[in-house]
């Protein structure tokens, strides 16, 4: 599987990314940082917007990107969330 079709399987999962991450904000924001709040909404707003443009099998080239996008952002909420972990256990 390449990059391509990997943004492919995430935009068909756009609506359940959308419900998940909803789900794990709701459980865990109170412990997250600002910034990995905001990528998370930020991240659940790709999701939400653009699970409505995916209407067959085939993806949209905006779908993909913005499947990509919501990765990029995701990646990011993990880096930050390890930050955050490791400074919590050197302490």
């Amino acid at each position: 599987m390449d990059w391509h079709e990997a943004c492919n399987d995430i935009a068909h999962n756009f609506h359940k990314i959308e419900i998940m991450l909803g789900s794990y904000l709701s459980k865990h924001g109170a412990v997250l940082d600002k910034e990995v709040k905001d990528l998370l909404s930020y991240s659940i707003g790709i999701a939400g917007e653009s699970k409505f443009e995916i209407t067959g099998p085939d993806v949209p080239k905006e779908a993909n990107a913005a499947a990509n996008n919501l990765f990029e952002k995701l990646n990011q909420a993990e880096d930050l969330l390890l930050d955050q972990l490791h400074s919590q256990s050197s302490t």
